[in-house]
């Protein structure tokens, strides 16, 4: 039978798989590279998160608008613009100078997007968006749209929602 891919639940229905970059190729790691490598997937997801701060970020995220529709958006198109939502501290910036709550949508592994929920038009229109580019896009995520909380990835519930 073929080994377990290694993984990590993140939120909601995101998980965390790991690969190796080999240029032209990924390879998705699995149960037996942890035990070639003698690592759990605790050591390999705090490499995971040491690499990804490493990285070669150009193109940065570009930033558009300011105030209520400032948007942020990483399309990279490197393979790891969703994976940028594990590293908090590239939103605190941004976050600090929106006004409401910054929400972020990753529709597909290579977009990713964050926004205010302060004015509707804005946040309706992002939103739709997202929905559409995760039913539509090559590599779907998810429509779900989420935020931080004390650096914690957690889903996004609208003001005043029960």
């Amino acid at each position: 039978h073929l080994p377990m891919l290694v993984y990590r639940p993140l939120v909601d229905d995101l998980i965390i798989t790991y690969v190796v970059d080999e240029g032209q190729s990924i390879v998705y790691i699995n149960e037996q590279h942890l035990e070639a490598w003698k690592v759990n997937e605790a050591t390999l997801y705090a490499r995971a998160l040491d690499n990804l701060r490493t990285r070669d970020w150009t193109p940065y995220p570009g930033m558009l608008g300011a105030g209520k529709g400032a948007l942020l958006i990483f399309n990279g198109h490197d393979g790891y613009d969703a994976t940028r939502v594990l590293l908090p501290e590239l939103f605190e910036e941004f976050a600090a100078r929106l006004p409401g709550t910054m929400v972020i949508g990753i529709p597909n592994r290579d977009f990713l997007i964050a926004f205010s929920d302060a004015d509707q038009r804005v946040f309706q229109q992002v939103t739709a968006q997202i929905q559409t580019d995760a039913r539509t896009q090559v590599h779907p995520l998810t429509a779900n749209l989420f935020t931080f909380q004390d650096r914690n990835l957690v889903v996004y519930e609208p003001p005043g929602h029960l």
